[in-house]
């Protein structure tokens, strides 16, 4: 006698289904939490492996690294000029011995003679949470640089990149710890910042490696690099977001090209809710972009000798 097949139902499986897909929507939102807090964890490292490249480099020579080096300024954001910046400094204090002896100082950043070390990859230069592209593929002179996610911190308020800015990191600056009167842990070193492809890349001392406190924390619209990207468009655009990016980009258009090279632009990341920045001391912390406007520009300025809130 043959025993009855024992199966499953349509209705079964319909009701097995409905279950497995209301677990995947409970879980889904808890993995990507995971992922993003892990992605973050790295963000923190990287910054704070910079902090001790920072005080490794300030032990050698009772300095900081200037933000960039060049003849005269200001410094304007295109391929010209010597540009050689705060990164290219701390290499040897980043294990990154063999890329620093790719550099040749005797030329500008952007000579063929550094091409190699201008394309080369640093993970430790890379926020993992920003999807963006790792190189720059719109610089007129199609340099196609590797990018970089973090900036030193030049001037509290917008403004070029010149010898007299109030941050730490700025030209020919070269900053020792009595000049940064506000503290050291009360001063902005690094920070996070939104990478774009007509960037200059890690190598270049111009805005593609300094920012300054005048934008708020993810200031710009859809949290874009400049003003002056594509806004918004589809799933993307938020309400008044796309028009008031249009705006700000129209305006940005008929400032004259020389005075576009002069503007530097803020920070900010692909994180929700704010950014990290490594202060002076080397501490990491995460600042909300929701922040009072003025104690952020404090923190942009080394000397403001002004008190500051909590942050």
């Amino acid at each position: 006698m043959r025993r009855p097949r024992h199966g499953f139902t349509l209705v079964e499986l319909l009701v097995v289904s409905a279950i497995m897909t209301i677990l995947v929507a409970l879980l889904l939102p808890a993995v990507l939490q995971c992922r993003e807090a892990a992605r973050r964890t790295t963000c923190k490292n990287n910054l704070r492996q910079l902090g001790i490249a920072l005080q490794t480099y300030y032990d050698q020579f009772e300095m900081l690294p200037a933000g960039t080096v060049n003849v005269d300024g200001p410094i304007r954001n295109e391929p010209a000029g010597y540009h050689h910046n705060w990164v290219i400094a701390l290499l040897p204090h980043l294990d990154q011995r063999p890329l620093d002896g790719l550099i040749d100082r005797s030329v500008g950043v952007y000579d063929l003679r550094n091409r190699e070390a201008r394309r080369t990859r640093i993970p430790t230069l890379l926020c993992p949470s920003d999807p963006a592209r790792r190189w720059a593929s719109v610089t007129g002179e199609r340099l196609e640089p590797l990018l970089t996610n973090y900036a030193g911190c030049h001037h509290p308020v917008e403004a070029p990149i010149d010898d007299d800015n109030r941050g730490v990191l700025f030209l020919n600056s070269f900053i020792r710890i009595p000049q940064i009167e506000d503290g050291t842990s009360k001063t902005i070193a690094v920070g996070e910042f939104k990478r774009a492809t007509d960037d200059l890349g890690w190598a270049s001392g111009t805005r593609a490696t300094l920012r300054n406190c005048g934008t708020r924390i993810n200031g710009t619209p859809a949290r874009m690099a400049y003003y002056s990207d594509d806004p918004p468009v589809g799933r993307n655009a938020v309400g008044d977001e796309a028009t008031r990016h249009r705006s700000f980009a129209a305006a940005r258009q008929r400032l004259q090209p020389d005075e576009r090279n002069l503007l530097v632009g803020g920070f900010g990341s692909p994180h929700i809710g704010g950014m990290h920045v490594l202060m002076v001391d080397s501490s990491v912390t995460f600042l909300s972009e929701n922040m009072n406007p003025t104690a952020y520009k404090q923190l942009g300025d080394r000397a403001d000798h002004q008190l500051l809130e909590e942050f």
